[in-house]
């Protein structure tokens, strides 16, 4: 079990009986509000009393749950806690918040992101490409050549504890792919990764994270933004310019540096290698496989 869900455990296993507390208070204790979501999703898989975790308004939708909270003498009406402040619990034992640990080496490792140029010629593209069934990750690489013809490919399975956390992606994608990397034969000359780069909130995306700590050239693409606004394609996040918006073929893309490269290199490669459906070819293809893989396991 990963530390992060011991410690969402620990949390859910000390509040009182006949008490209640929230998503957001407990996101506020793991260390950062980015990990609601995590929290909704997998409350009710700990072994302890996950029925004394609610939503702010305090409605109950769980016929089990509402049982359970009035046995411990908490009001309920019309699906709804009654003066949820009376019951509300907030008061966490809690020394280091553990989300606030990773997120302080996302910082670090930010710092030593390079948004410059750092590749010759280009003879070898990669893509890679992620996809699970419950913690198996699939882990799939392409090499292609420089155009863009299919040259090998990769299939590595990894066990994958860390949780899936909105902006902490890294950790979880970011370690299956550096400890599969140096079994691929070919020594490519820049790496796509399905993935943001630097357009995330704290600058090191999946792409960012993987190119900083394999120290290799990497180009982050997405279909959804995690962050910033988008004014004249471009992808605005604290006064920065952190990825370009891209269409073609009906389809949108959002390119962001990963390391090693700069903004203008990863909107050119980006656009010059998206040559047929909703991705550029190395994660078109990666894709593609990933989720073939996953399905005739």
């Amino acid at each position: 079990m990963h530390e992060i869900i011991e410690e969402l455990s620990k949390l859910i296993n000390s509040i009182p009986y006949g008490k209640v507390t929230t998503f957001k208070i407990l996101s506020e204790y793991l260390g950062d509000t980015y990990s609601i979501k995590f929290i909704i999703n997998y409350y009710k898989k700990i072994n302890g009393p996950w029925w004394r975790v609610v939503n702010s308004d305090g409605i109950i939708n769980n016929k089990i749950q509402e049982e359970l909270l009035k046995k411990e003498g908490v009001e309920i009406v019309n699906n709804k806690i009654i003066n949820l402040e009376k019951y509300l619990f907030n008061n966490f034992n809690v020394k280091e918040k553990i989300l606030k640990k990773y997120r302080k080496i996302q910082e670090e490792l930010a710092k030593k992101i390079v948004l410059e140029d750092k590749i010759n010629d280009i003879n070898l593209i990669g893509g890679v490409d992620l996809s699970y069934k419950d913690d198996i990750g699939y882990v799939v690489y392409v090499i292609l050549d420089k155009n863009l013809e299919l040259i090998n490919e990769y299939i590595f399975k990894e066990k994958v504890e860390f949780p899936y956390i909105p902006s902490f992606l890294a950790f979880r994608d970011g370690e299956p792919i550096i400890k599969t990397f140096n079994k691929i034969k070919e020594k490519i000359d820049i790496l796509f990764v399905n993935g943001h780069g630097i357009s995330h909130p704290f600058k090191l995306g999946l792409a960012s994270y993987v190119g900083v700590k394999l120290n290799i050239p990497t180009i982050g693409i997405t279909k959804k933004l995690l962050s910033g606004n988008v004014i004249d394609n471009k992808i605005i996040i604290n006064n920065e310019i952190r990825a370009y918006k891209i269409e073609k073929f009906g389809e949108i893309i959002y390119s962001s540096p990963g390391n090693l490269i700069s903004l203008e290199k990863t909107k050119e490669l980006s656009e010059k290698y998206w040559i047929s459906g909703k991705y550029p070819e190395p994660i078109r293809l990666a894709d593609i496989i990933s989720k073939k893989i996953k399905h005739m396991e």
